[in-house]
C-alpha cells in the first residue's frame, strides 16, 4: 500500500513539474504574441501611410519633369 501512495506522490510531482513547464512557455508565447501584435499594427499602419505618400512623391517627381 505504501508503495502505490508513493508512487501516486511521485506522479504528481511529475505532473507539477510538467504544469509549471506548460506554464512558463504559455507565458513565453503570449509575450512573443502580444510583442508580434505590436510590430505588425506598427507595419499597417506604416503601410498604409507610407504607399499614398509614396505615390504623390512620385508622381510631383513625374509632374516637374514632365513639365
Amino acid at each position: 500500500m505504501n508503495l502505490i501512495i508513493q508512487e501516486q506522490e511521485n506522479l504528481l510531482a511529475n505532473l507539477r513539474e510538467q504544469l509549471n513547464a506548460m506554464s512558463e512557455t504559455y507565458r513565453m508565447q503570449s509575450q512573443l504574441s502580444a510583442k508580434y501584435a505590436r510590430n505588425s499594427k506598427f507595419w499597417r499602419t506604416f503601410t498604409l501611410i507610407a504607399i499614398p505618400v509614396t505615390a504623390l512623391i512620385s508622381g510631383g517627381i513625374v509632374w516637374a519633369v514632365v513639365d
